[in-house]
């Protein structure tokens, strides 16, 4: 191996398979920390990694004694069944791992949310995510800053792509399309914005290879759009005519409607994958 050694903190999920699946890592001492027993993606077989087994850490944390050159957590449990859990997987093992498996040179990637930016009543169900997020950002900032290391902290919009969960806005659409079936929304004037989870891989990639890049930065593109217009451009692009069924679900609590300026300030970026090609890329794959 001739790259840094690399531990991927939630590498089982949708941003870490991807990272495994590019090839980037392939010629890293590459570990992965889940709490899924494998890691379900075929291209990954091309790169070798040690599994991690994140309960096993837990019970034994004395047995993984491995520091790592790179850190990059992509842990996230967004539908914790409280606030304990919550701090649990999405503050407190990742900072352990980090202080634990980190040297006095180590660059650390941390994935945020723009969730935790925003002030959110504490009844809502994303809150416990939020607030868990927000801890770790600033509990990580304090850590990095004492120990002398190089910190980026990521802050992302919504992430789609080949692995992306089942129960994402962009996975029920295209399912919906697949079976011709209505596709209940809510009235769709919240605004977000979609970044395919290649775009992701090439920032991570560029960290990587700028360790001069440090600091707290959003990572989408500008202005927001609304839900209503990604569904209608989705639909279009499939060719679809299925019919969308505007308010049919009440808005959560948490949606933005005006462009906010309270969130970290944007990293550059040359490009942006199109919609069209994004979802091509995930019709494909099915």
């Amino acid at each position: 191996m001739n790259g840094p050694s690399v531990l991927l903190i939630g590498g089982g999920g949708q941003l870490g398979r991807a990272l495994i699946a590019s090839g980037q890592l392939k010629d890293h001492d590459l570990a992965i920390a889940s709490t899924r027993q494998q890691i379900v993606n075929s291209d990954a077989k091309a790169v070798p990694y040690r599994l991690i087994d994140v309960d096993e850490w837990l019970r034994n944390p004395e047995k993984f004694l491995d520091r790592y050159d790179l850190i990059v957590n992509f842990a996230q449990r967004r539908s914790p069944k409280d606030l304990d859990e919550s701090l649990q997987f999405n503050k407190i093992i990742p900072l352990q791992m980090i202080a634990k498996h980190s040297h006095d040179a180590t660059l650390i990637i941390n994935s945020s949310s723009y969730v935790q930016h925003l002030k959110l009543s504490s009844d809502l169900k994303l809150y416990v995510y939020a607030e868990a997020k927000r801890q770790l950002s600033q509990e990580l900032s304090i850590f990095a800053g004492e120990k002398g290391l190089n910190l980026v902290d990521i802050s992302y919009f919504t992430i789609y792509g080949p692995s992306d969960h089942s129960n994402s806005m962009v996975s029920q659409l295209l399912a919906s399309i697949t079976r011709m079936e209505p596709f209940r929304t809510t009235s769709g004037d919240q605004l977000i914005s979609l970044t395919f989870s290649d775009d992701v891989v090439k920032l991570i990639s560029k960290l990587i290879h700028d360790p001069l890049i440090k600091g707290e930065f959003s990572y989408w593109q500008s202005p927001l759009r609304t839900v209503k217009e990604y569904i209608t451009d989705i639909v279009n692009i499939c060719g679809s005519t299925i019919p969308i069924e505007w308010g049919a679900y009440p808005y959560a609590g948490h949606e933005i409607f005006t462009d906010p300026s309270r969130f970290p300030p944007e990293i550059a970026t040359n490009s942006w994958t199109d919609l069209r090609v994004g979802v091509q890329r995930i019709t494909k794959s099915t």
